[in-house]
């Protein structure tokens, strides 16, 4: 487990979140944990590639991914989710999460990149409402960051060769 990969990903996601949507994200802990599920209602997973293996999972209170996709669509389309039906806010919701983890994601390895750390992402999955939902056994570091709206989690599974497929 690089610690530079960890740092990374986490320095990322506060610094994304806030140019996004101006959210103020505060590092809570770190700490490596085993079984890995799916916790918080809103994940994100992308699988990388190349000199580092495996995939992150970006998680997040209901709160604040609302508040997050709310300020990303005032930003884009100058008005509210409240103004959305709810088929629309469905699908600009799923988008817009998916663009945020993939911002933070390509965001994280141009820097590994540049640290001399070649990363390839996938296109990102959103899993809404599948709480409890087992992505693997092994040993994974998870980063904490609250936010007055609620939290998010970035968990890191190194060396995972994910079935993506059985968790859908």
């Amino acid at each position: 487990m690089d610690p530079k990969v960890i740092l990374a990903f986490v320095a990322t996601s506060i610094r994304v979140v806030k140019e996004l949507s101006g959210l103020e994200l505060y590092r809570n802990k770190i700490a490596i944990k085993r079984v890995k599920k799916i916790h918080k209602p809103v994940a994100v997973v992308i699988e990388f590639h190349e000199d580092v293996r495996g995939c992150i999972i970006y998680e997040f209170d209901k709160g604040l991914a609302v508040k997050i996709v709310d300020n990303m669509v005032k930003e884009v389309y100058g008005k509210s989710v409240s103004e959305l039906t709810n088929e629309e806010f469905k699908e600009i919701f799923d988008s817009a999460i998916g663009e945020l983890a993939n911002q933070i994601s390509g965001n994280a390895t141009t820097e590994l990149y540049n640290e001399g750390i070649k990363i390839r992402i996938s296109p990102p999955l959103v899993f809404v409402n599948k709480i409890d939902t087992l992505i693997s056994h092994k040993q994974y570091v998870e980063a904490n960051l609250d936010t007055v709206y609620g939290g998010m989690t970035i968990s890191i599974l190194f060396d995972e060769f994910l079935d993506l497929e059985s968790i859908k």
